[in-house]
């Protein structure tokens, strides 16, 4: 049978508001659309699930019955080609009106690729015109590679068919071990094995795990630049911190020095812009961070804290100065974890007097 709807929505996403402005009602499942093709002939139905997946079926409208010959492919004559247009316009046109194009093929991937955007404000680069699906992202710094999304052949990386997408990220040798037999995770491909693995981008490891892991290829492409830190004190980021769960004006009153948690690869000497969340949303505080990797064992419902860090106070900001709209007009679109303060918020916030 031919998969007649994968060729049109490949490297695409639903709007669902474009969606439902186009005629598609909503279901408990996802999106559903009909439309009449051929003068009436047959009828079109298209559903579109939640996750974004497509499934089509032309139906004879006299019978009722599901006109199969237009996926089977030896079925090449002319009314059945002409079945087959007319349905691949309809495919066309919803691509057209109701989708966003991505850069990737799996929607994994493209999650991958906004995240790394927000936290490192760094798009992925198509450098080769042989493998244009193939996507490197760069430390800004020193413009070297610590990611790359790559469009291969299932069975160059493991067992099965197809093509999929997979994230090249490099390692410490010494990680090689602990990653080993990890679902999901394998040697690197046309990479070298001792400093790269690939990750399989098709939901079998969750996208915080390869953004930690993402994290730490991007402090060790950091070093490799010999990137000095002493001319602002270190690597900066921008951590949320929610003031339902944790009072910081109380908790600085009290010591300038306290523990936070550690959800990614900060060093000793990086500097931490606390970002306080609704109903303040803007960062208030400026810290040096003093240790890093302190064991820590915390489970409160739905949180969750293996591992701390120490920071230390070093400045307090006026809550109306830099707000979410002021981080949005700097090239900062969404806080949702610990990302990279980019070079357009380091410059204001750290030479401010």
């Amino acid at each position: 049978m031919i998969d007649l709807e994968s060729k049109y929505f490949v490297r695409a996403h639903p709007d669902f508001q474009k969606l439902t402005a186009y005629g598609f009602q909503k279901t408990m499942s996802g999106y559903r659309y009909h439309v009449d093709i051929l003068d009436k002939e047959f009828r079109v139905e298209i559903c579109i699930s939640f996750a974004g997946k497509v499934q089509g079926r032309v139906y004879e409208t006299m019978t009722g019955e599901l006109y199969q010959n237009i996926r089977i492919e030896g079925m090449n004559g002319a009314f059945v080609g002409r079945v087959r247009e007319a349905y691949g316009q309809v495919l066309q046109a919803i691509r057209q009106k109701c989708y966003i194009d991505d850069n990737f093929s799996a929607a994994q991937a493209n999650r991958i690729a906004r995240l790394i955007w927000e936290r490192y404000g760094v798009k992925p680069e198509f450098l080769w015109e042989r493998a244009p699906e193939h996507g490197v992202f760069r430390n800004q710094q020193n413009q070297k590679w610590f990611g790359i999304i790559m469009y291969v052949d299932r069975n160059k990386i493991t067992r099965g068919e197809g093509k999929l997408d997979v994230l090249a990220i490099k390692i410490h040798p010494a990680a090689r071990e602990a990653l080993s037999g990890a679902a999901g995770i394998y040697p690197a491909y046309h990479l070298n094995k001792k400093n790269w693995i690939a990750v399989l981008l098709d939901e079998s490891v969750p996208d915080e795990e390869i953004m930690h892991l993402l994290a730490g290829s991007y402090q060790i492409v950091q070093g490799e630049g010999k990137r000095s830190r002493a001319a602002f004190g270190g690597q900066p980021w921008i951590v949320p911190a929610n003031p339902r769960y944790f009072n910081l004006e109380q908790a600085f009153a009290e010591k300038p020095e306290i523990i936070w948690k550690q959800s990614t690869c900060v060093a000793v000497d990086d500097i931490i812009f606390l970002y306080v969340t609704a109903p303040v949303s803007a960062i208030l505080y400026q810290c040096l961070v003093t240790a890093v990797d302190l064991p820590y064992a915390y489970e409160s419902g739905k949180i969750k804290i293996q591992r701390v860090m120490r920071i230390k106070l070093l400045k307090r900001y006026d809550k109306k100065l830099y707000t979410f709209h002021w981080l949005q007009e700097h090239g900062i679109k969404a806080i949702r974890g610990p990302l990279h303060a980019n070079a357009a918020v380091r410059k204001v916030l750290l030479e401010e007097n």
